[in-house]
């Protein structure tokens, strides 16, 4: 949980340092847009999480992800709300959890914008 949160909180203070500025938009589906702070953010947390835990699968929105050596994976949505994100329209999240053998262990939704964290 620890982690999760730890990783959550720089996640999201990356967001609110890059939400006033210019975004590279691009679709990945009809109507589903990524932004370049999606993939950064996402880079950022699943490299991290590789770093504290090698063993465990990592599965992130924006990437392919790593499979899992043991029945542990870490589940990563960096930017829950990117339409709104991408909008300037400050209602998004950071999602962090992890499972075992598809039972989720851990669950972390941060909002950046208010400070805000439910686990």
């Amino acid at each position: 949980m620890e982690v999760a949160q730890e990783v959550a909180l720089s996640a999201g203070a990356r967001l609110v340092e890059r939400f006033s500025e210019t975004k590279k938009i691009a679709f990945k589906g009809r109507g589903n847009i990524v932004t370049d702070v999606d993939t950064e953010v996402e880079a950022k947390v699943l490299a991290v999480l590789a770093t504290e835990y090698p063993d465990f699968g990592l599965l992130g929105e924006e990437s392919k992800g790593v499979s899992p050596e043991s029945g542990f994976v870490w589940i990563v949505d960096p930017l829950d709300g990117t339409r709104n994100y991408a909008s300037g329209i400050p209602f998004f999240s950071v999602v962090v959890g992890l499972a075992l053998d598809g039972e989720p262990m851990v669950g972390v939704n941060y909002d950046p914008m208010r400070r805000e964290m439910f686990h």
